[in-house]
């Protein structure tokens, strides 16, 4: 909590003897000297850098100095390589007002907390205060335990009453445990979050708050020392023409201006002790709670939203225009970059390319494609990066613009997730060995139960059967390393998707994984099986843009610093970029060996109408998801009471799975119904290479028949997908998801 200033932050030193430098460069710790007979007063000693080979910067060295108060006899220090703590490291937590926690054994020694106002902690005369701290019999009480889980076993120990643990707050702070002859065991720093909600919770106003005649700025920092705005005319260059002295009330500083600063811009500077400089430092920031801000970040705008000269043409009328949005179980979410959007779009005027305005021509092939998307059910845009980038015009009105236009062709924006797991890309391993038979077979069931606890939404208490035959709840499935699949308490905390901005793309990972004798028709379907995982999961699911398109960016696994040419998108889907040259060596020279072959073969590289099916079979999955709220359940009750997986246990098929979603009807009591269409979906899932005969005595004699949807596609394949009511028995085709729906005329 202390490090909130850590964003758009430029450090200098303040006019305390302890801070000597405006640089900063972390070196290895060289071997720390201890004292036998140190002088009175004190009880670290930090050690020097006048030998550093760098004199402008400021050397953060550990482990420090230590050696023993003068109170206590000291006939031989812990050695460096002994000393588990150093002020480097803050290993203890204050967790509320009069009480610390640290993993230290104690005995027959003590312990004590100092602290420095000035952050001149050593052995001559460096602390202000000196306090024992008792040790607690007993754990954590539990609530702390709640709170931070993570150090349940740590040793509570109790901060005396008398002490002003506000003005401690704003020191320097350490806590040494001595043994009874007076060494010095163990020193730390302290991490404060739990004090600090303790004594500064608070709810109120925050930032610029514009009242009829005045204006006044709020801005939490309880371990600062000290606060000033400093109020300029322009967002750039020139002097403060106002320096205030803000005043602080319980961790909240404040102040109240004229309305004439309306339009003019501040800057923070906040005098508070660093924790990874050691040091008090002057800090100059922008406001953590800002609505406004300078192009270059440092300075906040002080800008009243609710003014009528900040609104485009029509933007009171907006809220009317806006998509709605019934659920947050509702949301989809498609992830696009604003420069690959249409800098490569040849319908985009020259001079908008690249940039916020491309997105206010609605004839132009990118937003055609995104209407397409909208009308089939996606709900929401998350654009990147939406700040300053490669020389982009961030004008504030063009900004508006875009938001604007997004929600005019009916999309949702979101401005800056859990990954749900391939089993497509499971059954069709590389030329990596995995072993027997028996260990592919083994990771695939696992693989397949992350699988289906992701499409439960990753609830931690859903329980399921596992490929063992037993039941389990979402948490109690494991990771290859141990970890709980399943976290989430409800379905809108999950966010699934199988690519995003980060490595490869879904195609180019596709591509890398699958063997190299398989075709590309193959690759094309096992891209469309991948996304109809998350198309039809509980939760929420994000698409990549270009998932739907076989996006590739030459098997780039980070194309971050690529340029334009690595990321090109082509909405009018003549290509999807495959093969356009080897992906730079920082990042993918490991995997050169495999990628050469590949891109070199023309038979990886999909054709037009490879793309023209990928994007028809994409729309074709988000219609199905929002022709029916129960692929959309918004509780976590909702979601054990109605959703089920077959094709369970040690007797499973391999990269199958069977997934039903069950209705109130007739046969059920005390289940509501939700889908005035269908009361009962089931979903089939086959990444296997052949067409599968699934019998389900559990799904005998209903009326279930393939979605409409796929029904009129211009997939062929899926079309032969069909059921038996009298055996149960799902025939699905290889590499293809089905769904399957019983219409309420039927009940």
């Amino acid at each position: 909590m202390s490090l909130l200033f850590s964003s758009s932050l430029h450090l200098s030193p303040s006019s305390t003897p302890a801070a000597t430098s405006i640089r900063y460069r972390l070196i290895p710790p060289r071997t720390a000297a201890f004292s036998s007979s140190p002088p009175a007063g004190g009880l670290f000693s930090v050690s020097g850098t006048s030998q550093s080979p760098f004199p402008d910067d400021h050397i953060l060295r550990g482990p420090l100095y230590c050696s023993s108060s003068s109170s206590m006899s000291l006939e031989e220090s812990t050695s460096a390589h002994q000393l588990e703590d150093s002020l480097l490291y803050s290993r203890a937590f204050w967790i509320s007002k009069y009480s610390i926690a640290w993993n230290v054994e104690v005995g027959s020694g003590s312990c004590y907390l100092f602290a420095s106002k000035m952050a001149t902690l050593r052995v001559e005369d460096g602390y202000d205060v000196k306090i024992k701290l008792e040790k607690d019999h007993g754990p954590l009480p539990e609530n702390v335990v709640k709170k931070f889980p993570h150090i349940q076993n740590y040793s509570p120990f109790t901060v005396p009453h008398a002490s002003d643990v506000e003005t401690l707050l704003k020191c320097q702070l350490a806590v040494a445990n001595f043994n009874s002859y007076g060494q010095c065991n163990n020193i730390t720093c302290l991490q404060l979050p739990g004090v600090l909600d303790d004594l500064f919770s608070y709810e109120g106003p925050l930032g610029a708050v514009y009242l009829k005649e005045a204006v006044s700025l709020y801005l939490w920092a309880p371990t600062a020392q000290a606060v000033q705005a400093q109020i300029y005319r322009d967002p750039v260059g020139g002097m403060p023409f106002e320096v205030i002295q803000l005043e602080e009330f319980d961790g909240v500083w404040r102040t109240k201006g004229p309305k004439s600063w309306e339009g003019c811009y501040y800057e923070y500077e906040v005098t508070v002790y660093h924790p990874s400089t050691l040091r008090v430092e002057k800090c100059f920031t922008s406001d953590p709670y800002a609505r406004g801000i300078s192009s270059d970040a440092r300075r906040t705008l002080f800008v009243d939203l609710g003014s009528d000269d900040l609104k485009p043409e029509g933007w009171d009328k907006l809220a009317d225009e806006k998509p709605p949005l019934h659920s947050f179980s509702d949301i989809s979410i498609y992830e696009l970059h604003i420069r690959d959007f249409s800098i490569n779009d040849q319908s985009v005027h020259p001079d908008l390319r690249g940039g916020y305005m491309a997105f206010t021509l609605q004839d132009s092939a990118g937003i055609t494609h995104l209407k397409k998307l909208s009308s089939a059910g996606i709900s929401h845009v998350h654009l990147l990066p939406t700040f300053q980038f490669a020389g982009v015009d961030d004008d504030k009105t063009k900004w508006k613009s875009l938001g604007k236009c997004i929600y005019l062709i009916g999309l949702l924006s979101l401005f800056s997730l859990n990954p749900i797991y391939s089993i497509c890309l499971t059954l069709q391993p590389n030329d990596h060995d995995h072993g027997t038979d028996e260990v592919a077979e083994f990771m695939l069931a696992v693989s397949r139960d992350h699988i289906q606890v992701g499409m439960a939404a990753n609830l931690r208490d859903y329980v399921l059967t596992n490929f063992e035959g037993n039941e389990v709840k979402g948490s109690e499935v494991l990771t290859h390393d141990g970890s709980p699949v399943a976290y989430a308490s409800c379905p809108t905390e999950t966010v699934n998707y199988v690519s995003a901005h980060d490595n490869e793309t879904l195609f180019d990972i596709v591509s890398l994984k699958t063997p190299r004798n398989i075709t590309v028709n193959d690759r094309c379907r096992i891209n469309h099986l991948a996304t109809s995982i998350i198309a039809l999961s509980q939760g929420i699911p994000l698409f990549h843009c270009g998932d739907e398109l076989l996006r590739s960016k030459s098997m780039d696994r980070d194309s971050y610093n690529s340029g334009d040419w690595f990321n090109r998108l082509d909405f009018t889907y003549m290509t999807n970029n495959w093969g356009v040259g080897l992906p730079p060596k920082e990042k993918n020279e490991n995997n050169w060996p495999l990628i050469k072959p590949r891109l070199a073969n023309p038979s990886f590289k999909p054709s037009k109408s490879h793309i023209l099916t990928a994007v028809e079979n994409f729309t074709n999955l988000l219609q199905i998801r929002y022709s029916s709220p129960l692929f959309r359940l918004k509780t976590a009750n909702a979601i054990q009471e109605r959703v089920r997986f077959h094709n369970t246990g040690a007797s499973l098929i391999p990269g199958v799975i069977v997934m039903s979603i069950e209705d109130g009807h007739k046969g059920i009591p005390g289940l509501s119904q939700l889908d005035p269409i269908y009361s009962y979906i089931v979903v089939v899932v086959n990444a296997r290479p052949t067409e599968i005969s699934f019998p389900c005595p559990a799904l005998r004699a209903r009326t279930l028949q393939l979605h409409p949807i796929q029904v009129m596609s211009t997939d062929p394949i899926v079309k032969n997908s069909t059921y038996e009511p009298s055996t149960g028995c799902f025939m699905v085709p290889s590499r293809t998801t089905s769904v399957f729906v019983e219409p309420r005329m039927h009940e």
